[in-house]
């Protein structure tokens, strides 16, 4: 894997912002959807301000559990956009390409996992 992938992963795994705890009860791959869109957002995004509210956004699909979850998420946003000129250097267009079959999956599976959480209920 990529050393710069694999800093954001890591990166976004330590933040956990679903409370999965990638590496131990799932796979460390868990987030690389996010992932994967936070490097389109990097590299298309102007400002840090529109990185920043497009990135908690994302990620905000339990904020409401996580009393500090807007500072913790502008602490992460900060890290990642100061990779930014990695990103751009190390992620052209066509790494866009070759993990869009990648992310599609990723979101099947996504998919998959809430459809089965909602049949438990």
């Amino acid at each position: 894997m990529n050393e710069l992938l694999f800093k954001i992963r890591n990166i976004i795994n330590k933040f956990d912002p679903d409370n999965l705890h990638p590496g131990e009860m799932t796979p460390e791959d868990e987030y690389d959807l996010e992932v994967s869109n936070i490097i389109e957002m990097v590299k298309t995004v102007g400002s840090f301000d529109k990185f920043n509210r497009e990135l908690c956004k994302m990620l905000s699909k339990k904020e409401g559990e996580n009393k500090n979850f807007k500072t913790e998420c502008l602490k992460v946003a900060q890290n990642l956009f100061s990779l930014r000129e990695k990103i751009v250097q190390t992620f052209d267009e066509n790494w866009s390409k070759r993990y869009r079959d990648k992310r599609v999956m990723l979101e099947k599976k996504a998919k998959e996992f809430n459809r089965r959480l909602k049949e438990k209920d």
